[in-house]
């Protein structure tokens, strides 16, 4: 498998935009509602709404043969991991591994992301710790949240 981890260019938002529809709605299955998936991602979104999410992060993404496999973005100010999604076909075959090994490079005071149900074991098993869980709502859903943090 020939992983890369590069820096997220204008001519990946269009697959970025795909991969996290399709991860949200094919590896957030097992832990989610059909109700709580569709408020979570309704819609492929357009490139200037990741634009937007994305215009004080860095981002990252995973290719595997030149195919994007994952993206990270990362507010390395705040050490504020925002989005970590891996394309449902790679899971488990280090593309999650290899994005945090890259968001870890930066100088940050400290990481923390606000961690599905799903990911849970991923970021616990790559040394995070769980500081507290909480309902997050979005478009009228409510979602199990864990805050998880890593010290550099």
């Amino acid at each position: 498998m020939s992983l890369q981890i590069r820096a997220a260019m204008a001519e990946d938002l269009p697959a970025i935009a795909a991969l996290f529809y399709h991860t949200v709605h094919q590896v957030n299955a097992r832990d989610y509602t059909p109700a709580q998936l569709q408020a979570w991602a309704p819609r492929i979104e357009s490139v200037s709404f990741w634009q937007q999410r994305f215009i004080h992060s860095q981002v990252y993404v995973a290719t595997v043969a030149g195919q994007i496999s994952g993206f990270s973005n990362f507010q390395p100010n705040k050490g504020y991991i925002d989005c970590f999604f891996v394309h449902h076909a790679m899971q488990g075959q280090g593309v999650g591994r290899a994005l945090l090994q890259a968001i870890e490079q930066l100088p940050a005071p400290y990481w923390f992301a606000e961690v599905s149900v799903t990911a849970q074991a991923f970021f616990q098993h790559h040394g995070f710790q769980a500081q507290r869980y909480y309902e997050k709502t979005l478009r009228g859903q409510s979602f199990a949240v864990c805050l998880m943090e890593k010290t550099c």
